[in-house]
């Protein structure tokens, strides 16, 4: 696991970006009833709300879905950061939120930030933070 912190990745544009948090969660977690399509419902209209409450910041979030009517098991949420996007001042980076979910837990977590990682416009998305702060 420290692996993914420590080397990062590149996005397709050659960004290096690193994790700094990783959340992975169960879709279902704490569901009492329902079936999975209608607790996706749910689900969905809450996502940002509980994705703040596992990273409450930065306001850029990205949220990767396939739009099937049932989300997969599991819930990934993780923090990315970089150098700045918008600004050369040395006193920035930036940070990206982004949630995705996958049907099981791969082998290689690497692999599957990765994935994640060449889907994602981090330029777009991302937002600059002064680091001072």
């Amino acid at each position: 696991m420290d692996q993914i912190f420590r080397n990062g990745f590149s996005t397709s544009n050659g960004r290096h970006i690193s994790v700094s948090e990783l959340h992975i969660l169960r879709t279902y977690a704490g569901q009492l009833e329902g079936s999975y399509e209608s607790c996706s419902h749910y689900i969905r209209e809450g996502l940002r709300d509980q994705i703040a409450r596992h990273l409450s910041y930065p306001e850029a979030l990205v949220i990767l879905d396939n739009g099937e009517k049932a989300l997969p098991t599991f819930q990934w949420i993780a923090m990315f950061e970089s150098s700045p996007v918008h600004t050369s001042d040395p006193d920035y980076s930036s940070r990206l939120r982004v949630c995705w979910f996958t049907e099981h837990m791969p082998n290689d977590l690497t692999e599957t930030i990765q994935a994640t990682v060449d889907k994602v416009d981090y330029e777009a998305n991302a937002e600059d933070y002064d680091t001072m702060w």
